[in-house]
């Protein structure tokens, strides 16, 4: 392991000398999204090191999420403690990445568990602490689409419902900001839609019918460990 951190080490430094030559703006931006990334790797195996962590059983090493080539399934796999989720394939493009750090693998291991468990996600904090990024970088991570809605007073029963008919159908993570400021009539209803799609996961239905449309639930992938979409709120 030490031997490991002193090469990635050295590809960092690599990577900065880089960064310090002539580039282009596209290359420059690639590269930093590459030293974000190296560098929590860095602080990961770092850690590793002084808690003496050599055990691919060990929490420490379970609690990263890590990617797997799965030969059985011809395909890659999300791995985070006890969940297993398919690569979304989702084309993201050169963005921007957000800055990793212990409380944001704390949140994305509370993620991906609760995903686990067929459940929804609710983080709360102040404004602009990152709850919505942080959503929307795990998506960009496991290469899957995230669309966010602001809810206000103006989002009604029919319009929420069209929503989620629209994120079930196309299997994408929908992320819900704001959503303290629904009225609370309105939550005992979207509270049963809610619970419906849940159920759904649940017993693996395809076909949900609600009020105004049907919910024709597509798995992406077949295999045993396929991860249905779920939606995400946001407080």
């Amino acid at each position: 392991m030490k031997e490991y951190l002193e090469t990635h080490n050295t590809q960092l430094e690599a990577i900065v000398a880089l960064i310090r030559g002539e580039l282009t703006p596209r290359e420059r931006h690639k590269l930093k999204i590459l030293t974000i990334i190296d560098i929590h790797a860095r602080d990961t195996i770092d850690g590793f090191v002084q808690d003496g962590v050599c055990d691919s059983q060990e929490f420490k090493w379970e609690r990263q999420l890590r990617f797997y080539w799965l030969k059985e399934f011809d395909n890659i796999v999300v791995v985070q403690c006890g969940g297993r989720f398919m690569y979304g394939y989702e084309y993201v493009g050169l963005t921007s990445r957000l800055v990793m750090t212990p409380q944001t693998d704390r949140i994305y291991l509370a993620i991906t568990q609760a995903l686990t468990l067929n459940l929804s996600v609710a983080l709360e904090g102040g404004a602009g602490t990152g709850k919505t990024e942080i959503i929307k970088d795990l998506a960009k991570t496991m290469a899957l689409l995230c669309v966010v809605t602001n809810c206000g007073h103006g989002l009604d029963y029919p319009a929420f419902t069209a929503i989620l008919c629209g994120l079930v159908q196309c299997g994408v993570w929908g992320c819900f900001d704001e959503f303290n400021r629904i009225d609370i009539a309105l939550l005992n209803v979207l509270s049963t839609r809610l619970q419906a799609i849940r159920s759904a996961l649940v017993m693996k239905t395809f076909h949900l019918i609600v009020s105004f449309c049907n919910l024709h639930y597509y798995y992406l992938h077949t295999s045993p460990h396929t991860q249905p979409p779920l939606v995400l709120h946001i407080q």
